[in-house]
């Protein structure tokens, strides 16, 4: 499972951009538990996109989650 934060560029240059790959806790069906980053400062508060990439490489379609503050 990965985490993309959404991009803010100005001038040329994006420091906000993450690519964070989080650990699947357990799978049950159409279910995963994800452990999310341990601090705010691995995954700032902000729009994510979020996809589950297979043994290949190959992601699935994204779909936008929000990661709140703590």
């Amino acid at each position: 499972m990965t985490l993309l934060r959404l991009g803010s560029t100005t001038h040329g240059f994006d420091q906000g951009q993450r690519y964070i790959n989080c650990t699947i806790q357990s799978r049950s069906g159409n279910t995963m538990t994800v452990i999310p980053p341990a601090t705010g400062g691995v995954a700032p508060p902000g729009w994510y996109l979020m996809s589950a990439v297979n043994g290949s490489g190959v992601p699935s379609p994204s779909k936008y989650m929000k990661v709140g503050p703590p």
